[in-house]
């Protein structure tokens, strides 16, 4: 019996998924939340934190919760927080400078609360681009 090739790709594409973070030695993966709006945020605040073979962040902006991958002889999640926060983000550790934000484009500057970092709201548009 043949096995389809759509399932043999998706196999495939499934393994090549799931070993994403295996690049990182003594990995640890914590979860965090971390303010932004759009797809723009998105990929800022991914490419802060991660950093080849050290750490690896997956954001999602419908939640606002990052996953954060590290390897912890070299990194920790409050040094890949406070890179986030130095791209313009507050999250739940540290919030971002006054300039840091300001230097956000319009549609990535979301309503700040200081350290409480909740989803959007239903009525805040500007996370949907």
């Amino acid at each position: 019996m043949r096995v389809p090739i759509l399932l043999l790709q998706l196999s495939a594409l499934s393994l090549m998924v799931s070993s994403c973070g295996n690049d990182i030695d003594n990995a640890r993966t914590v979860d965090v939340m971390v303010n932004g709006n759009c797809s723009m945020c998105e990929e800022t605040i991914e490419a802060a934190g991660t950093q080849d073979g050290v750490s690896l962040v997956d954001w999602d902006r419908k939640t606002r919760h990052a996953t954060i991958t590290f390897d912890s002889t070299r990194t920790n999640e409050h040094t890949v927080l406070k890179r986030i926060a130095n791209a313009g983000y507050d999250n739940q550790e540290f919030i971002a400078t006054d300039e840091a934000y300001a230097a956000r484009p319009q549609c990535c500057q979301y309503q700040r609360t200081g350290k409480v970092v909740n989803p959007p709201s239903p009525e805040d548009t500007r996370h949907g681009h």
